[in-house]
């Protein structure tokens, strides 16, 4: 599986988060906008899911200040079969959001919310396998099931920075085109 790999790799990048430099990204699809702090890098992965490309959108730095990376992934095609029912979905997104924390760390908290009306995920949790011992960095991962598409917004920082207004900027930045 290329993807969790990914995520591994990604883990471990900084950027640089000064919310009055931050631009807006608008999806290729035009089915979403989301800001950065500047130009992310765009990528294409073949997954080992069953979908054919995620798309993966990735802020880094690796200067010290804001210690940040910021990823959306989004696949290019719907994941869910419209038969499922809510807790069917609610258990498919929270398999994608903590696929990758399980990997390198532990969960800590997941809790259900909302976005335009649809279905989302909150998952925080600690890279425990960055350190050998705590304070663990933090890894935040908001998802969302719109229609059948799912998308994964996530933040990894450093422990001192789990606190700054940069992921809740790119968090809170995310809508959806309707």
């Amino acid at each position: 599986m290329k993807i969790p790999v990914l995520f591994i790799v990604l883990s471990f990048f900084h950027i640089t988060c000064s919310s009055s430099d931050w631009i807006t990204y608008r999806g290729k699809d035009n089915t979403f906008t989301i800001k950065f702090p500047g130009q992310p890098k765009e990528m294409n992965l073949k997954s080992g899911f069953g979908i054919d490309s995620t798309k993966i959108l990735t802020y880094m730095d690796m200067t010290e200040e804001y210690n940040y990376n910021l990823t959306i992934m989004y696949p290019s095609e719907e994941i869910l079969k419209p038969q499922f029912n809510d807790e069917q979905r609610f258990e498919i997104l929270k398999k994608y959001s903590t696929i990758t924390i399980d990997l390198i760390g532990k969960i800590v908290n997941t809790e259900r919310i909302f976005l335009s009306g649809y279905p989302g995920i909150f998952v925080t949790g600690e890279i425990t396998q960055a350190v050998n011992e705590g304070p663990y960095p933090p890894l935040f991962v908001k998802s969302y099931l719109v229609k059948n598409r799912i998308y994964i917004l996530r933040v990894s920082c450093s422990f001192k920075n789990r606190e700054s207004k940069g992921k809740d900027v790119f968090f809170d930045s995310f809508e959806l085109i309707q």
